[in-house]
């Protein structure tokens, strides 16, 4: 069959409409959280003219429209909302499936019927309004048509996760791994902690402004977190707990994320202090990982610790202790700034809050010390243009590849510089980046300590 000759797969899609009335009732209320689906029992009828999921009113059909009940069963239905509670589990947002009522605003992604009931193309899979200054919108309603759609609990899934995340404004992203893509694969699909392109069949400009997007903290600044997802689990495959080791030795570690939520790492920790780190497994979401310990380990006792944390940044781990050479007596055999206590070589928990000076990492709670110019302070890694990224009196620095470092606002270093950069976790030296005279904060991707 030739390719112009096959079927075109239905598509989510968004309608741009105003930004929010702030005279409205709706408008004037804290953003809902309660996203109703509704699989239309008997019908439902959608008028035309504001956005008003109570009233089920909406900007999208010209004319009333009837969409026909949800049509693939109770088990397909109930997959369907496990899967989307699932997905917006990262979130303070409840996933309901009894109408709220006349008198609590509430999100409604309806879940049923088929385009051309709303007098839509065919080709339309499904639609939502977009705030066109890309805010969030309260209570409107976002349509999945299940119906042409079909029975395949994913691609529901992701539909209405698309659908209902447009009304909080965002776009589509060209990337297989989110939810706000066209692209069909990559399995399970989640709002990802990570800057994508923006597009449908290429990348192209984000409509809400940039190259790219970060649909996670987006939908993170409009909710707040949530409880889930679920995390990875963590196993020392080797050492064995109360083994002897040698210089040098193997380590290895197996993470495996439930979700296979990509773009995670894998973290190698001992007596507290984070020494290696290593990307998650994008293809499976669940590896083996291998570490050599690093040649200036100090003998005496380790607690050795594998670190797995999925791309939201929610991790496990597992220790084993083991004896490298003799238990230290006094600090003179540990590195410099460690103490020993109970046999054990190691550095004190970092007490330097975000703003405040640092030599390397280490010295930061955050785990991520940067330089700008001739200062140096604690930061955290943020996505520049989306709201509430960095606490109050600091702003989002932004660097290539749309992310950027939380800096105080009142910085800027010495203002002679063009260049910073961020220390490895070996509080190595690493990439700066200089571009046409402006100040330009660029961070190595960096992880914070499991919540």
């Amino acid at each position: 069959m030739a390719d112009s000759d096959r079927p075109v797969r239905p598509r989510p899609t968004y309608q741009v409409v105003p930004p929010p009335d702030p005279s409205l009732p709706q408008h004037k209320a804290d953003i809902s959280k309660l996203i109703f689906i509704n699989r239309c029992p008997g019908g439902c009828t959608v008028e035309p003219g504001g956005n008003d999921a109570r009233t089920n009113t909406s900007s999208i059909p010209a004319q009333t429209s009837v969409l026909t009940e949800f049509q693939w069963g109770d088990q397909v239905f109930n997959d369907v909302v496990d899967c989307v509670k699932e997905v917006y589990s990262p979130y303070d947002v409840q996933i309901v499936t009894q109408d709220p009522g006349m008198d609590t605003f509430h999100h409604e992604a309806m879940m049923a019927g088929a385009p051309q009931e709303m007098g839509l193309n065919p080709q339309v899979g499904g639609i939502a309004p977009l705030a066109g200054n890309c805010a969030a919108i309260n209570n409107v309603i976002s349509f999945t048509f299940a119906n042409s759609l079909g029975p395949n609990v994913s691609e529901l899934c992701w539909t209405v996760a698309q659908e209902s995340a447009h009304a909080f404004g965002l776009d589509h992203e060209f990337d297989c791994h989110d939810p706000m893509t066209y692209i069909p694969g990559c399995g399970v699909k989640y709002f990802r902690d990570q800057a994508f392109d923006c597009g449908t069949d290429g990348p192209t400009t984000c409509f809400c402004g940039g190259a790219k997007q970060n649909s996670h903290r987006k939908i993170l600044s409009v909710f707040g977190p949530g409880t889930g997802p679920q995390l990875p689990t963590v196993d020392v495959l080797l050492p064995a707990d109360g083994a002897t080791v040698a210089d040098g030795f193997a380590i290895f570690g197996k993470a495996t994320d439930p979700l296979q939520m990509l773009y995670g790492h894998v973290d190698l920790i001992i007596n507290g202090n984070n020494w290696l780190t290593k990307s998650g497994d994008k293809q499976s979401g669940a590896d083996t990982y291998q570490f050599d310990a690093p040649d200036e380990l100090p003998d005496g006792i380790l607690d050795i610790t594998i670190r797995g944390c999925n791309g939201l940044e929610k991790c496990s781990s597992a220790t084993v202790t083991v004896t490298k050479g003799a238990p230290c007596q006094t600090a003179d055999t540990c590195l410099d700034g460690q103490v020993c206590e109970e046999g054990k070589c190691f550095w004190l928990p970092p007490t330097q809050e975000l703003g405040d000076t640092c030599a390397i990492n280490r010295d930061c709670i955050s785990e991520l010390c940067g330089t700008l110019g001739q200062e140096q302070v604690c930061t955290q890694t943020c996505f520049p243009g989306v709201a509430d990224q960095c606490p109050m009196g600091f702003d989002c620095l932004a660097a290539a590849g749309g992310e950027g470092v939380c800096w105080p606002a009142d910085g800027g270093g010495d203002g002679g510089g063009g260049c910073c950069s961020v220390n490895s976790r070996r509080e190595a030296p690493v990439t700066q980046l200089c571009l046409f005279g402006l100040v330009v904060l660029f961070a190595l991707r960096r992880r914070r300590r499991a919540a």
